[in-house]
């Protein structure tokens, strides 16, 4: 399993065997009321991927409600036959864990994967 923790402004990376630990720093706000946010969760070499996105401002630990999705990077079909399934894990008032999972296959994948985020 590898994990990216995300943080606003730059990425990390840090290893820790055997799973990958990546930083979100990049989180976008696209508009207001349920607030929509969109990062890039990018590849995985393992079929399951938990994203740590920090960068927040929530405003309480528990947010009501927080939907997610995974697409291709670009909107358009590119051919892929991959299938996803995406677990909010934890969150605070600045920090979303998700995981994603691979389901079609117990493999890791090599498109560029976005997550979009409905949160209220």
């Amino acid at each position: 399993m590898d994990t990216i923790t995300r943080k606003i402004g730059a990425l990390q990376n840090v290893q820790t065997p055997p799973a990958q630990v990546r930083t979100i720093t990049g989180v976008r706000e696209e508009w207001t009321g349920p607030r929509h946010f969109s990062v890039t969760a990018g590849s995985c070499t393992s079929a399951t991927l938990n994203l740590h996105i920090q960068g927040f401002d929530f405003g309480t630990y528990v947010p009501v409600t927080i939907l997610c999705q995974v697409r291709q990077s670009v909107n358009h079909d590119l051919g892929w036959s991959d299938t996803f399934g995406v677990t909010v894990i934890d969150t605070s008032s600045s920090e979303i864990l998700v995981r994603i999972t691979r389901l079609d296959k117990n493999e890791g994948w090599s498109q560029d994967l976005r997550l979009d985020m409905l949160v209220w």
